[in-house]
């Protein structure tokens, strides 16, 4: 049985653009966690992006609700960390759709 290129691309981009995605909301969460004044900001980012079915982003919503914003510090840096994430999405997409082609 011969497997596709396609395959292969497709894997690879899933698995690339996931890593990249949990590492931009790990960042994009410990932004928030310092605007809201958290006890533990990396430890409570780690809790928000770790987590196969995003019960670990559950628990830091949870928590955070008790905690008002203060500031916003970095608005810049966080939309753009946003659209980074958009796009690394569509990417994931068009890995998967090279994957189930393949």
């Amino acid at each position: 049985m011969q497997t596709s290129w396609k395959v292969f691309v497709g894997v690879g981009i899933i698995i690339l653009c996931s890593l990249a995605i949990a590492i931009n909301i790990y960042r994009l969460l410990l932004i928030d966690a310092k605007d809201r004044g958290l006890e533990k900001p990396k430890i409570w980012a780690l809790i928000g992006a770790g987590g196969q079915h995003g019960e670990g982003l559950l628990l830091y919503f949870f928590h955070r609700r008790n905690h008002p914003k203060m500031m916003e510090s970095q608005p810049e840096q966080t939309a753009f960390i946003r659209k980074k994430i958009q796009y690394l999405l569509v990417l994931d997409i068009i890995g998967f759709i090279l994957f189930v082609a393949g």
